[in-house]
């Protein structure tokens, strides 16, 4: 058992490690347009390449690291060996399917993952027809793709032979020729589907979906049943720069929601204890009076530029759509915030966020869940605020601002691992903040402290 394992840890290590050449766009162009999410590293060689002018490649080669790492690197390069040995027993006596030459030679060029559906059944009888979740891969496996297929066969035979018959297996010639390998299990419409065209390798969990991607593989894209066809993903992607970045990512929010408050259902009516308080319809009420339907889609791109790795994050929120949190006009991120952050710094994130809308929307949302439960909550948080002198609405929340940034400094040295980092947040009134935390000072009876000092004329709290 020991040697297998270390042969697939070994399988997979060199497949990601050894990635080369590039798998293009092509693969989010013969998404379906009900896509729900997807993540795509379209271009490995490219992104390894820019990987290593990059300020965390040059600490890796920094002599101070090498150093560090000298023991470690030489027990590894120990381990690999008598690893390869063991593999190459391994594969004269027939137990593995390629030699440690054609190991070395692996290649991963590009890949993608997407969910594709996710859907609960409405009168599931049996734990396989509770759940359809749809699934598709895409690998571009470049000048290795042989070795691949003899590896995929390999793991197919093994996966049949362990189900014994509970797994039927079929074979059929789909678009363009391609053979499509299909593991159906009983009891429900999910099945494990394999197609290999040309040098890309398909996975799926539904035989339809996956038939209709391979074709659009074939045709260059989807064309106007793709994920371009999909309105909500074309305005996240307007939004960024997906030309060219190294990582892209999508999730339809929405249906994640929908899937969430559908689980829910189901829950509550199989459920004989499920609690009477906990209504499904208030909390989908309570969950729209937040805002958190304001946002449709989200969308993340991640590139190298300038020896530095910028990530951008869009969220898809139509105006017209926006409630609780997101009411109300948009802001950009005043970056003369950022006057606060070292020039040293090695990672820098900011955002806008109104925190009395926070309260607001909070209050909407029990509100909107069950009146009447609201008004004891907020009747009982009422007393606590008259007994200890504070209002929460204009003493916590109403005292910030809308402005937060946070960075770290990074890793100082390797013997002080823990990075240096600091948040800054924008304050509306500093007089009654600072009130606030000295009397909270005080009325914990020595629990802790806030004690001042000054500087250069410069008084501070710690």
């Amino acid at each position: 058992m020991i040697p297998t394992r270390f042969a697939t840890g070994l399988l997979a290590a060199a497949a990601l490690a050894s990635s080369l050449l590039a798998q293009g766009p092509l693969f989010k162009r013969a998404l379906p347009a009900h896509t729900i999410g997807f993540l795509s590293a379209p271009d490995l060689q490219a992104s390894a390449a820019e990987f290593d002018g990059s300020a965390l490649a040059k600490m890796w080669h920094e002599d101070e690291m090498q150093d560090f790492i000298s023991e470690g690197l030489v027990m590894l390069q120990q381990e690999w060996e008598t690893g390869l040995k063991e593999l190459e027993e391994m594969y004269s006596a027939g137990g593995f399917p390629i030699s440690p030459a054609d190991l070395l030679n692996l290649r991963l060029d590009g890949l993608g993952i997407a969910l594709t559906r996710l859907e609960v059944g409405s009168e599931p009888t049996t734990v396989q027809q509770l759940l359809t979740v749809g699934v598709l891969v895409h690998l571009d496996l470049g000048e290795s793709a042989a070795v691949w297929k003899n590896i995929v066969d390999f793991a197919l035979a093994s996966l049949q032979q362990e189900a014994g018959g509970e797994v039927e297996t079929t074979t059929a010639t789909i678009a363009g020729g391609v053979d499509l390998t299909t593991l159906s299990m009983p009891g429900t419409d999910m099945s494990i589907n394999v197609a290999i065209v040309g040098n890309n390798l398909v996975l799926g969990t539904l035989t339809d979906e996956v038939k209709t991607f391979v074709a659009a593989l074939q045709e260059g894209g989807a064309g106007t049943d793709g994920l371009s066809a999909n309105a909500n993903y074309r305005a996240t992607e307007n939004h960024l720069s997906p030309a060219g970045a190294e990582l892209e990512a999508y999730l339809d929010l929405d249906a994640i929601v929908d899937f969430a408050i559908s689980g829910m259902r189901i829950l509550a009516t199989e459920t004989p204890d499920w609690p009477v308080e906990l209504s499904v319809d208030g909390l989908e009420r309570a969950i729209t009076a937040f805002g958190l339907r304001s946002i449709k889609t989200l969308g993340l791109t991640s590139s190298y530029e300038d020896e530095k790795t910028v990530t951008r994050l869009f969220a898809y929120a139509p105006e017209a759509e926006r409630k609780g949190i997101f009411a109300g006009e948009a802001k950009n991120v005043d970056m003369s915030f950022l006057k606060w952050v070292p020039v040293d710094a090695t990672s820098v994130s900011a955002m806008r966020l109104d925190t009395g809308v926070v309260y607001s929307s909070l209050v909407a949302a029990l509100r909107a869940n069950d009146p009447q439960m609201a008004d004891a909550i907020l009747g009982q948080l009422s007393a606590v605020e008259q007994e200890f002198g504070v209002n929460v609405e204009e003493d916590l929340f109403g005292v910030l601002g809308d402005q937060i940034v946070w960075w770290s400094e990074g890793i100082q040295n390797l013997m002080s691992p823990t990075p240096d980092m600091a948040i800054v947040v924008a304050v509306s009134d500093e007089e009654r903040l600072l009130a606030n935390l000295l009397r909270a000072s005080e009325m914990s009876e020595g629990l802790f402290g806030f004690p001042s000092s000054e500087r250069r004329g410069v008084k501070t709290w710690r």
